[in-house]
Formats: structure tokens, sequence, C-alpha cells
């Protein structure tokens, strides 16, 4: 039957078989990888094998910022990117946000960090204020 079918169409045969059996092959080494290797290696440890090294302190350098400008605040910062500095949670809880509406807070820390924002993919911000500390009374 294969000597009935005319000869430009079996070239396109054969580099389709071709194809086909690579595609087959890469499809199982990532199957494999995934079912041998997925219990042992997240994500994020994959992706962060990818990023700069320059991007590592990227956290530490919002971080401080931010205390620049919040010196009271307790701030924390998150790499949610896997270690790429693409994307962060940005947690800030300051005594300065009270009365102020969630926008504005928030436009207190976009305002901080517009400089590093620009090297961003994302950035989530969660802006709070600290319930007061309950005065202890003195015992008699």
């Amino acid at each position: 039957m294969l000597s009935e079918i005319p000869f430009a169409l079996k070239k396109h045969m054969k580099c389709f078989d071709v194809w086909q059996r690579k595609f087959k092959l890469t499809f199982r080494f990532f199957l494999n990888l995934r079912k041998n290797y997925a219990p042992m290696i997240s994500l994020s440890q994959l992706v962060r094998q990818f990023c700069s090294k320059a991007s590592k302190n990227a956290e530490q350098q919002i971080r401080l910022l931010l205390m620049a400008r919040f010196p009271q605040a307790s701030i924390k910062v998150n790499d949610v990117s896997g270690g790429c500095g693409a994307m962060f949670d940005v947690f800030v809880e300051d005594f300065e946000f009270k009365g102020l509406t969630t926008l504005r807070q928030h436009k207190l820390v976009t305002n901080t960090l517009k400089d590093k924002i620009k090297e961003m993919h994302g950035l989530r911000i969660h802006t709070t204020i600290p319930e007061d500390t309950p005065i202890s009374e003195p015992e008699s």
C-alpha cells in the first residue's frame, strides 16, 4: 500500500513520523520528570534556578525602602514569583494609616516603591492599622 502513495506524500509522512516520535519522547520525558521529581522539587524551586542572582535581594531592598518611610511599622515582604523578583506581597501595619482610606494607604506604599515597581511584574499590597495594645492595670 505504501508503494501506491506518491513520493512527495511519502516524504511528508516520513517527516511527520519523525516529528511524532520526537514529540512522544519529549512528552514522556516531561511526564517522567513530573512523576519522579515532583514530590522533591516544587515549581518555585525550579523557577528560582532560572532567575538572576540580583533579584534575590529584591525582598530586602523593598523592606528597607518601606522601613525608611514607615519606621514604626511592622513590615513583611514576600517574593511570590519563586525568587525571580517579579511579584511581591507586601504587608505593612502602621498607626500612620489610622483615619486613611485603603486607597490612600496603598498610595502611600506605592509612592514609596515607585522606582522599584518599574522593575516588577506585580505587587499586592496589604495595609492594616495595629490594634491598640491593652493597658494592664496595676496590681494591688
